[in-house]
């Protein structure tokens, strides 16, 4: 076990679906992110002693916070015989499509972990995150949580495997977030069961030249295929200005624009942040972000 009291772990905003990839593919993009303190407590008990960021909107139960759930269970099969209170510091706006829940929860772990001394490698780490995702989407998910935690873009397999995937340097990404929430669950039913024969065709051939693109670290080959025929259409009329915001992003040269995790969040990658930036500049009045992907992972900010 560690010697440490206390140990505090931002984990950065991300990027699910990724357009081809849906519930496989997700981006480390760490332009905001969640901060998590643990803090070591005689008492063997787990309290949620502060949430800020939230508009009190979350709850301080353990088993329903994404933070406090993970370290629930880590505790609890690691045997200690202490407990520790929890600061949770959104950076994340919630229902964003940015990751929220997946931040905190990755963040709570690395956190927890450090405690610990390291008890848990990254596999483990994930299975645990995996417990707070569970809370928010109803289903275990790690197409945010591993981007969240290991950095970079994931592949995640349905077997549970996850793999990091290479991306060409110098991409960037414009992320447009307007000011209206979308509930995951809800973006989820809205979603049809059945899809044709041709958009089975169509979505796989996408994905294959975007994983051949990656294959043969070629920009132009992962741009073209980044669309996505299936999730997109039918999630797009729950984002008003989707289809005005596709427009610019398209004369500034960027990507399909797509829907980040369930939205409202968007996304285009570019291959230079001045047209990134420039797009950014001619969409008016909503909150944009400029980043080169992918981004890092959970990392410790201090400890003591």
């Amino acid at each position: 076990m560690s010697d440490l009291k206390f140990a505090q772990v931002f984990a950065p905003s991300t990027i699910a679906n990724i357009s081809v990839g849906f519930d496989l593919l997700g981006m480390s993009v760490p332009v905001i992110g969640d901060s998590i303190k643990v803090t070591k407590i005689k008492k063997n008990e787990i309290i949620i002693k502060s949430i800020h960021g939230d508009n009190g909107k979350l709850s301080k139960v353990i088993e329903e916070n994404t933070a406090g759930k993970p370290i629930q269970s880590m505790l609890f099969d690691a045997k200690v015989s202490w407990g520790v209170e929890i600061e949770i510091k959104k950076g994340i706006p919630l229902s964003s499509g940015l990751g929220g829940s997946a931040s905190s929860a990755v963040a709570a772990v690395v956190a927890m972990n450090r405690l610990l001394g390291d008890l848990y490698n990254k596999e483990q780490l994930l299975e645990y995150a995996l417990d707070g995702e569970e809370i928010a989407s109803g289903a275990r998910h790690a197409d945010n949580i591993a981007p969240a935690l290991y950095g970079g873009l994931v592949a995640c397999l349905h077997s549970g495997k996850v793999y990091p995937l290479s991306l060409p340097k110098e991409i960037f990404c414009l992320l447009v977030h307007p000011d209206i929430q979308i509930n995951t669950k809800e973006a989820r039913d809205i979603l049809k069961n059945e899809i044709s024969h041709a958009k089975w065709i169509e979505q796989s051939s996408c994905l294959l030249g975007f994983m051949t693109g990656i294959a043969l670290n070629n920009k132009d080959i992962i741009f073209n295929n980044l669309k996505d025929v299936i999730i997109t259409p039918q999630r797009k009329h729950l984002i008003a200005p989707f289809e005005n915001i596709a427009k610019i992003v398209e004369k500034y040269n960027g990507t399909d624009l797509g829907i980040s995790g369930a939205g409202p969040t968007m996304f285009s990658l570019f291959k230079s942040k001045e047209a990134a930036e420039q797009a950014a500049l001619n969409l008016g009045d909503y909150k944009t972000y400029v980043s080169e992907v992918p981004g890092a992972g959970a990392f410790v900010e201090k400890e003591g």
